[in-house]
Formats: C-alpha cells, structure tokens, sequence
C-alpha cells in the first residue's frame, strides 16, 4: 500500500469541516490505533460523539495530517463497530468488531474508483478515553483590544442563569489558550490541553471561563510584535484588561482568577490590583522562579540531565540576570534559553517573590499542588499557603505538573506529557469547582 492513497486534498478537507455546538448530555469516546496494508503501518485517531439517539465522529491519521475528517454510517451497537471515511473520490470501509469493552479490530477496505481496484488490509483499535459533557455550553470568540495589538480568547459559558466566570491563565513561554506550547509557525510542540479541559469540567459544574492566547502566541500574534519587549508587567496588564472587560459582564454573578504555573503569580498580582472573589494557584511557584530552575535539577537530575552537566554555569547565569550584571558565555545547551531577546523578561519575572505576593492577597486563595509535580516540589505550594491566612492548601495526590495522572517515573512522565489526550486527574475539577462555589460575591 502506498501512504499517498491516505492523503486528501486540502479543498476537499476545509469544505468538509464544520463547526459543531456544544450541545447537552454528550459522550466522547477517544480511540487510537492502525490499519496496516500490505505490511505498511498508518497510525489513526478515532474521536467519537454521542448525543442523545445521535452519533457522530471524525478520524485523524496523525503523521500524515493534522485535520480530522468526518466519518459516515457509523454502527458501533453492541458488538459491531463499522464505520466509512470520504476520501476525495475514495471510501474507507472500516468493518469489524469488539474483541474486548477496549479493543476492536476488523478489515479495512478502500474503494476507488479506478481501474486499479480495492485496497484492502486490517485495523486494529484501542479505547483510550470516555469523557461526559453535561451542560448545555456556548462557546463564544472573544477579543481583547490593546494600544499595540489585539489578544484573541474563548468564552465558555454554561446555560444557567448568572453563572460565576474565572479568567484562566496560561504558563510560561508561548502558551495559548488551551495551554499548550506553540511555535512560531502556530503549531503546537508541547499539546496538553490543559487549559481547554479544565473549561470543559469548570463548565460541567456551572462555572464559566474565558482563556486567551498570550500575546505574540496563536491567534495573538500582531504586527510589529518583538519578544524583546515583553516583560512580565506585560502580560499583568493583559490579565488586567481582561478583568476589566468581563467585569462589565452583567451575565455574570462573581468574578475570580485561576492562574496556571507561571499564571499563577500573573493571577495573584492582579488580584492585588483588582478586585475579585477569590485565586486560584495550580501548580505555581512558591519561590522565585529562578531558584525553581535549580530546585527541578537538584530534587530531579534524571529528568533533566542536560542541565545537571552545565548545572555551575546555569547558577552563574542566573545570578548575574538576577543581579542585572553582564551574562557570562554560555555553553550551547543554556544559549536558547538565555537567548539576549528574553533576559530582560526574565529579569522581570526573577524579581518576584510568590510567597510575599500571596501574603498582600486580602481574598482567598486556593492553592493546588500535585505530589509528583517534577518541575514544581511540593514545599512550594506549603510556602505559599503559610504565607496567607486566608489560604487553602489542597495537595492532589499522584497528579504532576501539566494536572493530569502520573507517578514519579521519569518514563510515565514523559509519557503523559506527550499524551494530548490524557484527561486531568479526576480530583482537580471538584476541587476548584468547590472553592469557587462557596466565594461570596
């Protein structure tokens, strides 16, 4: 078989995709596997949704496409799980049956219309995931204009009547909306989605979100943006201005922050400049971040042992960004890193203390920290917790630093980490929803 016959015009992929509703009592079922012809493996993603008596899903071949097309006939009853993908002028006929509650497989055929014929061989599936969507959600664009450029984000909103609404904040580096780390070229090099599911169950428990794509990251890229002139009161005065705007919101009944690794010093500052019901601190620092840097590489040197080797010269160059003195040379495995375009947003961000910052917060603090968070050690939410009597300290066993499920194997954690589809822990949504719940307004 030849890989070309998977692949799809992109005309025919842009007319063939839609935008789908949010609609109530949705269930998704995640499936990953292969269908093998001829001795030649394509890897598939099978995304399933069921609404009601309806049921509709789309298929990914991930290392040949990052568009999903929409799949046809499916009968997945019982047993049965039979499925057909439009390809152009070919159809896929998956035909086969549940060999476990988690596994099916069956044969594979493409039928062209050609005088070469049919195209046969098997697939294989694995059930990764079950997810529920119980509200009845509407997901709007929103926009957040500025004097240099315009922050694009997403507003989900449950359908109940004056619900509460948290601004989420992304972490560190160019993190969009949905939490995931994005290149230059808008594409994601690090997809966790954290940001994205944490929205999906704050809505499932009447809470709705707006998250945004940092400036200069996704959609938010403008004209004339230069990463040299970000500092970290920049993105303060973005949250601010997202602040600002929803308040205006009358749709809503209370106002809170969550904050998100580096967002969570981003949503405690702004608390401190703008009044809302409460914060909420998901895996963030205790410390300054700086010393965080040297925390991860001492508490965990097999994580990162690229850095355990330049680890005297990563002490140097930190101090001196710290201390606003000259750099000294850098060995090639700290040069991106401590690249001349971002120091002086590191100098900014070096020069916060957490701990002290949650210590002016006059709302309360929710502050949640996994046990096997590699990048962040588990003293640092205790620290900032202490610092702030009208603090919570909440610490979520066995969830690491993107909020999902993982032990402290260096293995499972990478594995995690490169899993987009992993759901969070099951803990951290009722934890937050609780806390927000029972903020006076």
């Amino acid at each position: 078989m030849k890989i070309a016959i998977f692949r799809t015009s992109l005309l025919f992929v842009f007319f063939a995709c839609e935008l789908l509703p949010v609609v109530s009592a949705q269930e998704f079922e995640y499936w990953r596997g292969t269908v093998e012809v001829d001795e030649t493996e394509v890897k598939i993603e099978v995304k399933l949704t069921r609404s009601f008596s309806t049921i509709s899903g789309s298929l990914k071949m991930p290392d040949l496409t990052p568009i999903a097309l929409p799949l046809t006939n499916i009968d997945i009853e019982g047993r049965k799980v039979y499925f057909e993908l439009e390809m152009g002028p070919n159809l896929a006929i998956y035909d086969g049956s549940r060999t476990s509650t988690k596994t099916a497989k069956g044969k594979w055929t493409q039928k062209a219309p050609t005088v070469q014929g049919n195209t046969k061989g098997v697939f294989s599936l694995d059930l990764k995931e079950i997810t529920k969507d119980l509200s009845n959600s509407i997901e709007e664009s929103v926009e957040l204009d500025t004097k240099t450029g315009t922050i694009y984000g997403t507003l989900l909103t449950p359908d109940i009547p004056k619900p509460p609404l948290a601004l989420l904040i992304s972490g560190s580096g160019s993190s969009d909306r949905d939490g995931n780390v994005i290149t230059g070229t808008r594409m994601p090099v690090l997809e966790l989605n954290v940001l994205k599911l944490l929205a999906i169950g704050l809505s499932n428990e009447g809470i709705a979100t707006v998250r945004f794509d940092k400036r200069g990251v996704g959609e938010s890229i403008y004209e004339g943006f230069d990463e040299s002139d970000l500092r970290i009161e920049t993105h303060l005065r973005d949250v601010l201005g997202w602040l600002r705007k929803v308040k205006a919101d009358d749709r809503f009944s209370k106002l809170l922050i969550i904050g998100f690794q580096e967002g969570a010093l981003l949503a405690k500052l702004a608390a401190i400049e703008f009044q809302v019901s409460g914060v909420v601190s998901l895996a963030g620092a205790g410390v300054p971040v700086d010393q965080i840097f040297l925390e991860q590489i001492e508490n965990h040197p097999a994580m990162f042992p690229e850095l355990v080797q330049v680890k005297d010269e990563l002490e140097t160059t930190l101090k001196a960004l710290k201390n606003g003195e000259e750099l000294p040379e850098l060995p090639p495995s700290l040069q991106t890193s401590f690249r001349e375009s971002i120091r002086n947003y590191l100098r900014s961000w070096f020069k916060y203390d957490p701990a002290q910052i949650a210590a002016k917060l006059e709302v309360p603090l929710l502050v949640v920290q996994g046990t096997t968070d590699l990048q962040v050690a588990r003293s640092n939410g205790q620290k900032l917790a202490r610092a702030n009597p009208n603090a919570r300290l909440v610490e979520i066993d066995q969830m690491n630093q993107a909020l999902k499920t993982a032990g402290e194997d260096i293995a499972q954690q990478l594995m995690v980490l490169t899993d987009k589809d992993a759901p969070l822990h099951t803990k951290l949504v009722p934890v937050v929803a609780e806390f927000v719940h029972k903020l006076e307004n």
